[in-house]
């Protein structure tokens, strides 16, 4: 019994000892793949039965798989076919993640026909609503740890191998991958960050797309026409595209219209596009205008203005115009009136009866004597008349200014308005009203450039150089506007208008205003406009389309030489416009070593700006250094086709100076293309001194004076025909007031005439009358006058 005890622990000991021999045989032999590391899985079969074998072994590796087959035994290394299946894993979940950000992208630009984002689903079945992060990154991280075990298991004997965290021929060290990644690590790896979902970048230290913030987090459904503000930088926020605004992004932005939000055409100035997503995209014009553009003007003339330029009528209180864009001015007399302008008594003697030639050369042989009006309340230094006067168009309302006045405070200036109701009534017997600015301050010397009335006595427009709104001396300008003639402009709050760029020292308005005669436009000078060349100079236009219009609420444009350099001036002599408003000119008298030239806007229609036409730059072809040419401003005809400037004309035989005239064929022609006219006076001396006086030509073109200095002062006129006929075929003549002396400086400051040019109205700056140069005011009622050797109210007797 011993024995056979003995004998079957022998036997159990051989079996064991077998066993630990073929283990030990199996223990060295090596992995077969290298990429993944693959070790041996041992599996042994038994009857047909497998079961698994609690085997040990000498090294710390997976149990290889072993097959017996009879007395046999093989040896198979399954672990290739288990890294076949992790590596396929990899790439799935790799690509579901692009296909995550794919989809999400595809989100923000699909909607359902509700308007709500929807997306279809993929390929491999990923959707954004309900995709799972969580179980998304263990899994990641389960079959990485896989790998990483498979690695560090194999790799004791495998020397072709890299460890984990190492790749490539050399086993580089992996990037961290920022903590937010995964590196594509051994010796096939290619040390790329694989980026968990949401992380984006070599180093996954960025944020795909649709994801934001620090942490990356996933952006929200955005409607259509909007995308998420992703990034680190982002806030997650959805933001619209493609023209649209509003809180769900389902508007258009201004300017764009249409489903699609597609951009408005250019309207210019004159209108607004029909925007919005229920608009058409067309241009809604301003009343007046038309065309894709609104740069079609469709002319509409103020009562008592007619023409292509709605020029004043001038029918006076006789007469009714045919007035209108289309009307041509003529005038239906009253009962036992007649004439051009209905101002001649049938039967009588007046002056208005005769050829306005002949009135006005008469006027040597009737030698009228001019009315004088003072300031009632007016004191010394008041300079009454200063910067010149104004008149309208019938010659029943007339305008000047007093910038010394001090009623309200030092120097703060005053506008003094007479209105008469017939033109058989004298201004001297009106008493004058006195307008002020309700907010001046001391030294604002509000109308020392002169004043502007408009053609019907209705807007009246004075500029204070010195007022300190937009710094010291930036300067404004006040526009009374009242709604008929018998309103009186003091029961009228002014507008007060500012460059809205203007600064500390500008003094705009220091040559005074200019109005169209339809009083829509209004332009003035900024004597140095600091805002650019000091002392360059600059033209500041607001226009309107209705007088319903406030100027504050107008289209403001500041006009400048292109060409200008420091020191030009332009505008500092003032400016003039058109009665139509479409040509509009100021001189530069400095320009080209005081030579002087004249600038030139001029416009085809009203709904193109002044700020997009070049300005066409005129010069006398002879004119010489310090001709001085425009010194003392430009005067333009109403219809536009007229200009007219003064120069000292130094090289004239007796210095007296001349006046230059560029006349237009046509208003499409340019008055660059016309050799101007030289005017002087045949008797001339160099006391005449043209140079410093204001130009002036009447409202139908047919005449024109100058202010000369010689003796006491002299208003020198030329008349012609027509606009269409010559003034240097006219024999110019001398109108002078026998009354004045030479220190009155009669006329320094130009004169006006009315639109019948029957009343001529004139200033004496320095006039004692109310005290050392208080002012005055001179005007000439010719119509009122008889033909010599008749006399009484009708001229009848």
């Amino acid at each position: 019994a011993v024995c056979c005890v003995l004998c079957a622990v022998c036997c159990v000991l051989c079996a064991v000892c077998l066993c630990f021999l073929m283990l030990s045989i199996l223990s060295i032999l090596p992995c077969q793949r290298v990429y993944m590391y693959p070790c041996i899985h041992l599996f042994l079969l038994k009857s047909g039965n497998s079961a698994d074998l609690p085997v040990q072994f000498s090294r710390a590796i997976k149990v290889p798989a072993l097959y017996v087959a009879g007395s046999s035994v093989s040896v198979e290394n399954v672990h290739d076919e288990r890294i076949a299946t992790l590596e396929q894993d990899m790439e799935r979940l790799d690509f579901e993640m692009q296909q995550l950000k794919n989809n999400s992208i595809a989100v923000s630009q699909t909607s359902s026909a509700d308007g709500e984002a929807t997306s279809a689903s993929t390929a491999t079945g990923t959707d954004n609503a309900n995709f799972d992060f969580t179980t998304f990154n263990a899994t990641l991280e389960s079959i990485q740890h896989e790998l990483d075990t498979i690695k560090s298991k194999c790799s004791g004997s495998n020397t072709d191998a890299c460890d984990r965290g190492f790749y490539g021929e050399n086993c580089t060290a992996c990037s961290t991958c920022s903590s937010r990644g995964i590196c594509h690590d051994g010796r096939a790896g290619s040390g790329r960050c694989l980026c968990f979902p949401g992380y984006a970048g070599s180093e996954c230290d960025g944020c795909a797309p649709l994801y934001f913030g620090p942490a990356c987090s996933a952006c929200p459904v955005c409607g259509i026409n909007s995308v998420c503000r992703d990034g680190l930088d982002g806030n997650g926020t959805c933001e619209c595209i493609n023209n649209h605004t509003g809180p769900s992004c389902s508007d258009c932005l201004a300017g764009y219209f249409g489903a699609s939000c597609s951009a408005c055409p250019d309207c210019g100035t004159r209108g607004v596009c029909a925007d919005g997503k229920s608009g058409n995209g067309s241009c809604e014009c301003d009343e007046g205008f038309g065309g894709s553009d609104c740069t079609d003007y469709t002319l509409v003339c103020e009562p008592g203005y007619f023409g292509s330029s709605c020029l004043p009528c001038t029918c006076g209180e006789h007469g009714s115009c045919w007035d209108g864009a289309t009307g041509n001015g003529t005038c239906q007399c009253e009962s036992g009136w007649e004439g051009k302008s209905c101002d001649c008594l049938s039967g009588s003697h007046m002056v208005s009866c005769i050829a306005l030639s002949s009135a006005w050369e008469g006027m040597q042989s009737l030698n009228p004597t001019a009315v004088k009006l003072l300031d009632p309340d007016g004191s010394e230094y008041d300079y009454l008349g200063y910067g010149g006067v104004s008149l309208s168009a019938d010659g029943l309302t007339l305008t000047a200014t007093s910038y010394g006045d001090d009623d309200r405070c030092p120097l703060c200036g005053a506008v003094l308005v007479w209105q008469r109701s017939s033109t058989s009534s004298s201004f001297v017997d009106v008493l004058p009203v006195k307008l002020v600015d309700p907010n001046g301050r001391s030294w604002d010397a509000m109308g020392v450039g002169g004043v502007a009335l408009s053609a019907d006595g209705l807007i009246l427009a004075v500029p204070s150089p010195d007022a300190d709104d937009m710094g010291a001396s930036s300067g404004t300008v006040l526009v009374w506007q009242r709604s008929s003639t018998s309103a009186p402009f003091s029961d009228v709050t002014p507008t007060k208008l500012m460059d809205p760029g203007g600064v500390g020292g500008d003094e705009a308005g220091y040559a005074g205003p200019s109005l169209s005669a339809n009083g829509l436009i209004l332009v003035v000078t900024s004597k140095y406009d600091r805002s650019s060349y000091y002392y360059k100079g600059a033209v500041l236009v607001w226009e309107r389309m209705s007088l319903s219009t406030s100027f504050f609420e107008a289209d403001f444009v500041k006009l400048t030489d292109p060409n200008g350099v420091e020191g030009d001036s332009l505008g500092h002599g003032g400016t003039s416009i058109s009665g139509s408003g479409l040509v509009l000119a100021a001189t530069s008298w400095r320009y080209d070593n005081q030579r002087g030239a004249v600038l030139v806007w001029q416009r085809s229609k009203i709904g193109i700006s002044f700020s997009r036409v070049a300005p066409v730059k005129l010069v006398d072809p002879t004119g010489v250094i310090q001709d001085n040419l425009g010194f003392r401003g430009c005067s333009v005809s109403l219809d536009g086709m007229t200009l007219v400037v003064t120069s000292s004309d130094s090289q004239s035989e007796v210095q007296g100076g001349s006046v230059i005239l560029w006349q237009r064929s046509n208003s499409d022609s340019s008055f660059a293309d016309v050799t101007p006219v030289k005017l002087s006076h045949p008797d001339d001396t160099a006391e005449d001194d043209l140079g410093l006086g204001v130009p002036y030509i009447s409202a139908d073109s047919t005449a024109l004076a100058v202010i000369s200095s010689q003796g006491n002062g002299s208003l020198i006129v030329w008349t012609r025909a027509s606009s269409e006929g010559s003034f240097a075929e006219a024999a110019p003549f001398r109108v002078s007031d026998p009354n004045t002396t030479e220190e009155e400086m009669f006329g320094k400051d130009g004169a006006v005439f009315s639109a019948n040019n029957m009343v001529i109205a004139t200033s004496s700056r320095n006039y004692n009358g109310m005290g050392s140069k208080s002012g005055a005011v001179l005007v000439w009622d010719i119509a009122n006058d008889c033909e010599e050797g008749w006399s009484g109210v009708m001229c009848d007797e």
